[in-house]
């Protein structure tokens, strides 16, 4: 590896370390800075839909999984 190349991987790191840093030092002075008073409250006109989307959809991927595996082990002749 030529000395070139290596001040730029150095370089490279140094600058994902620093944005790391500066992404969390602003993360913190967010959370010091909000409320628990401005914290948004879901209602349940708002939740129930999101269970039952996640309810479907898990439905939906169980289903489809128990009908195409046994055609996939028969398919291989793991029956």
């Amino acid at each position: 590896m030529s000395l070139n190349t290596r001040n730029h991987k150095v370089k490279l790191r140094s600058t994902v370390e620093q944005q790391l840093m500066a992404s969390a030092i602003s993360a913190a002075d967010y959370s010091c800075m909000s409320t628990s008073s401005s914290t948004p409250r879901l209602t349940a006109t708002q939740v129930l839909p999101a269970i039952a989307g996640i309810y479907v959809s898990q439905t939906i991927i169980t289903a489809l999984t128990t009908q195409a595996l046994p055609s996939l082990l028969r398919s291989e002749g793991l029956h």
